[in-house]
């Protein structure tokens, strides 16, 4: 069903983007789904960028963005945002560490 909702949201279908993240947002709620989430290849690549992208969709950009605020729980999920671009977690817990 992840792996559906990341081809999903890949794809460029306005409403089945928007239930796309929707759903992976509800789903990531649950600590155990985080993981399980950023395991699946090229979801948070995905994720990132729907979360960055200039569509009009506002909600599919925001569902994206709070998905991967409750992804940032893993550690493993954090190397990969930054790997994709997004720094900002592994900024935040490195200067975390440093207090």
């Amino acid at each position: 069903m992840i792996r559906n909702c990341i081809k999903c949201l890949s794809r460029d279908i306005p409403k089945e983007q928007e239930e796309a993240a929707s759903l992976l947002y509800e789903l990531s709620k649950f600590q155990p789904l985080c993981e399980r989430i950023g395991s699946e290849s090229g979801a948070i690549l995905v994720l990132v960028g729907v979360a960055s992208s200039d569509t009009n969709n506002v909600i599919t950009i925001e569902k994206a963005e709070k998905t991967l605020q409750n992804l940032e729980s893993y550690d493993v999920n954090v190397r990969e945002m930054a790997v994709n671009g997004r720094l900002q977690p592994l900024l935040k817990r490195l200067v975390e560490g440093m207090h």
